[in-house]
């Protein structure tokens, strides 16, 4: 591959990369909120609050 090509790819790339990091971040985050719920005995309210910060 040129270059040139690689010059134009590279955005896409980097947003690929920044997508996958981010769901990631999600798949281990999410799962894990009913043990700190009942862990800290938070209501519904603070779960969603923690959740969406």
């Amino acid at each position: 591959m040129t270059s040139d090509g690689w010059r134009r790819r590279s955005p896409l790339v980097f947003l690929f990369v920044t997508v996958f990091v981010d769901m990631i971040g999600y798949g281990i985050v999410v799962p894990l909120l009913p043990f700190y719920a009942g862990l800290y005995a938070s209501g519904a309210v603070l779960v969603g609050l923690r959740g969406s910060l």
